[in-house]
């Protein structure tokens, strides 16, 4: 038997029942009239609801426009006010208390410490197989002292035409201090860079090698807020000037905005 003829048969089958069972026909047939005169009740109902409660609404007010007092009607408008004037004022100090952030934000930085190093060459050009010495200076050239003065410096051998690393790769020398108090600077501190060969010494002399000295210096000021400055300057040869490729050392020097 197919899937067409079970079909008919199970409809053949409900038909013979339906007229065996005429009772059942009528209450189906009632049940599908009664369904749409329920929905259409359904609907009455809700906008007779709504209808009620607006109307509630509108009483409750004009019951209230009606028995208010002028006590009550003061109180309301009072309220209002404070209300009101509240949101200013808070709207108000805020703008006050940033503008006092703003001003002592900016009086930190005019009497803050500023810290700024350099170097230069000691000696003339060493002969061959000595060593270069270069001078460090680090001054204070802010308003008031700094404190727990921590600098670090780098050396880097360079050939002119070609940019230094700046990687931070052998530290040569530190400088600690306490306290350094505004304008004052410590003596230049000799760093020495000895020479590998006579190739570069040569290259160093006629301008084809230059060193950049380079690291940051930490500091506090008296409030207590930390503070850094990198640096990095170049030097070759002061008997024979040149220009030097060292512009990526001079766009190191930093310092923060604290």
């Amino acid at each position: 038997m197919n899937k067409k003829q079970r079909k008919r048969k199970k409809k053949k089958a409900k038909e013979k029942f339906r007229a065996a069972n005429p009772q059942v026909m009528l209450t189906e047939a009632k049940s599908a009239n009664d369904k749409p005169a329920k929905e259409s009740a359904g609907k009455e109902d809700d906008a007779e609801t709504l209808q009620q409660q607006s109307v509630s609404l509108m009483g409750r007010f004009k019951n209230w426009i009606t028995t208010v007092t002028v006590a009550e009607v003061v109180t309301v408008l009072l309220t209002a006010t404070i209300a009101v004037t509240t949101i200013h004022y808070t709207g108000y100090s805020k703008k006050q208390w940033q503008t006092m952030e703003r001003q002592l934000d900016g009086m930190k930085k005019d009497q803050r410490p500023w810290m700024k190093v350099r170097t230069q060459i000691l000696a003339p050009i060493p002969k061959q197989g000595t060593a270069v010495t270069l001078g460090v200076t680090v001054a204070n050239t802010g308003k008031t002292p700094a404190k727990g003065v921590d600098a670090k410096f780098y050396i880097e051998k360079v050939r002119n035409g070609e940019e230094p690393q700046l990687s931070n790769a052998a530290q040569v020398a530190s400088y600690t201090t306490g306290v350094l108090f505004p304008n004052e600077f410590n003596p230049p501190s000799p760093i020495s860079y000895p020479f590998l060969n006579k190739s570069e010494f040569e290259d160093f002399k006629e301008a084809r090698l230059f060193l950049v000295i380079y690291g940051r210096a930490g500091y506090k000021d008296f409030f207590g807020t930390s503070h850094w400055t990198d640096f990095c300057e170049f030097a070759g040869n002061p008997g024979k000037p040149a220009a030097y490729s060292a512009r990526k050392c001079t766009d190191y020097s930093n310092t923060d905005d604290n």
